[in-house]
């Protein structure tokens, strides 16, 4: 089978997003499938052996970027492909067969920009000046690509959340949603090299052993959804300073979170990592993974993954997440809330963050809920197999995530081909 995919921009970092990318295209290549891949850009091209790769930038790694000359490059790209191909779209820019949108998509993020512009708070305006129009422009481009949407007969939602958003958002195309569920990039190190990790980590954060440790990972201070949390966070160090646990936050805007922790009383509480590429050297040093951040999937109910909360959960982390986050039907869906791999807060607020925070200080439930992660992390590999599946191959028909994104691929291939081969057949019959 042929397989144009198209992406935005391509990272090797094995927690960003693009890395779902790289490895749907490694995985499908080594299958035997013939992959194409069209992006912006890729950082590493050597991370996409096996496939054909059309970069628009070679090498940029810009993250301003022209939405309608990318949707023009992608549409040269992928226009007259083979009988047998299919096209996957990774971007919000351009359709395909097969429509997985990554990430929540530039209008929220034009939101944000235009609210810091009005106020001026922001420490980098002039970078919020020249970021503001070219957002604009993919959104405009990102709700011309969802009236088009007619043409891709799969899209694929990340959890039952997602796909449930989608259906209700599209309710004419409720029938070509597909829920291929979570998965994580991350490949857990053996006992010896976690325990080093955390060592090192912590050392380097001045974090004693004994203490509990969180770790969060924020994309965009323009959610709110971290506010609460430092608020809860600044409460639990107050009451409980000698237990109260310290959060790792990687995020951007490094100064807003800082100085939002410090409006908090957290400050001495939180440890500012900013952007980086090691999330599993993170997670080996925390005790559980903290996800306060409420879902803003734009319109339609897609793009978010889920992905911080599989990583978690891969690592044999326990997760404290708020029930409107990403990846949060991972924690609540537990038959037996004893036996959940953590705590799903309903509501997002100080005074529950404060609770769910003091209950993590606590080793007995740490224990269990640690058990549970880990028993649930085999199933969470891009690569599991249908053995480590386990439930998730009963549900959804097939055993890891990109086998089943392979399953879906080859399924829509056969709809297609059945439906022009009826077409051919019914215009040689109505022939004289």
């Amino acid at each position: 089978m042929r397989v144009t995919i198209l992406a935005d921009r391509l990272t090797r970092h094995p927690w960003s997003r693009s890395w779902t990318v790289i490895e749907t295209a490694r995985f499908l290549a080594a299958r035997g499938h013939r992959v194409r891949v069209v992006c912006d850009s890729c950082d590493e091209p050597r991370v996409m052996e096996g496939c054909e790769l059309s970069a628009r930038r070679p090498f940029r790694s810009a993250r301003v970027v022209s939405a309608g000359g990318l949707a023009r490059f992608f549409r040269a790209a992928s226009n007259g492909p083979a009988a047998d191909g299919i096209v996957l779209s990774f971007t919000r820019v351009a359709p395909g067969d097969v429509w997985m949108p990554l990430g929540r998509g530039a209008g929220p993020e034009a939101r944000w920009l235009l609210r810091t512009l009005l106020t001026s708070g922001h420490p980098r305006l002039d970078y919020a000046v020249r970021r503001l129009l070219p957002l604009y422009g993919a959104a405009r481009r990102e709700r011309r690509v969802e009236a088009e949407l007619e043409r891709a007969r799969a899209l694929v939602a990340a959890g039952p959340a997602a796909a449930d958003r989608a259906r209700a958002a599209l309710p004419g195309l409720a029938s070509r949603v597909v829920d291929l569920g979570h998965a994580s990039g991350i490949e857990p190190p053996s006992a010896e090299v976690s325990a080093s990790w955390r060592a090192r980590v912590r050392r380097a954060l001045r974090l004693d052993d004994a203490r509990v440790v969180g770790v969060m990972a924020l994309a965009s201070s323009a959610d709110r959804g971290h506010l609460a949390l430092l608020d809860g966070l600044g409460r639990v160090g107050e009451r409980w300073p000698e237990r109260a646990p310290v959060v790792m936050i990687a995020a951007r805007d490094a100064h807003g979170v800082h100085a939002a922790a410090r409006r908090a009383r957290a400050g001495h509480l939180t440890r500012i990592v900013g952007v980086t590429a090691r999330m599993d050297a993170l997670l080996a040093a925390a005790d559980i993974g903290v996800s306060p951040s409420a879902d803003e999937p734009g319109r339609l109910g897609l793009g978010s993954t889920g992905r911080f909360a599989a990583d978690c959960l891969r690592m044999g982390r326990p997760l404290l997440i708020a029930s409107g986050a990403p990846g949060a039907d991972l924690v609540g869906g537990a038959a037996n809330p004893e036996s959940a791999p953590g705590l799903v807060l309903e509501r997002s607020d100080a005074e529950r963050w404060t609770e769910a925070l003091a209950t993590a200080c606590d080793a007995t439930w740490r224990a269990r809920a640690t058990g549970a992660a880990r028993r649930l992390a085999p199933a969470l590999g891009l690569r599991a197999s249908a053995s480590e599946a386990g439930g998730a191959a009963d549900a959804r028909g097939a055993g890891g995530w990109l086998e089943r994104m392979e399953a879906l691929l080859m399924r829509v291939r056969d709809d297609r081909d059945a439906g022009i081969a009826a077409g051919a057949s019914g215009q040689q019959s109505a022939r004289p």
